[in-house]
């Protein structure tokens, strides 16, 4: 992680905020899943936007979850999110669905121990 960004490596996360809205994840899956969740709501118009993010070897984003080893859907969008990946990873990916849909990162606060 870059720095200045916390290292989630072995750690819970607790709560996080969204938009002024608290949440009580049980893991780090449904940090993304929710922020997601929130930005389709927000988004369907332009919410393909998602499919321009993607990994080195799998999409993060798709509509065929079978590309995926760990899809989960979005809400009830048909677009399924990767989520086999460590904590770290995933609170990267959900910063950079927020970039992509142009919220500011201050948007999102993450409780954790």
């Amino acid at each position: 992680m870059s720095s200045g960004t916390p290292n989630y490596s072995g750690k819970k996360i607790d709560s996080f905020a969204f938009k002024g809205v608290a949440y009580k994840p049980r893991n780090w899956k449904d940090l993304i899943i929710k922020v997601a969740e929130k930005i389709y709501e927000e988004n369907r118009q332009s919410i393909d936007k998602i499919f321009t993010l993607k990994g080195t070897k799998r999409n993060y984003y798709t509509k065929n979850p079978s590309e995926q080893r760990e899809p989960r859907e979005i809400g009830t969008s048909g677009i399924y999110v990767e989520t086999n990946f460590n904590a770290n990873k995933l609170v990267k990916m959900t910063l950079e669905l927020m970039d992509v849909f142009m919220i500011d990162r201050k948007e999102l606060k993450i409780e954790y121990s």
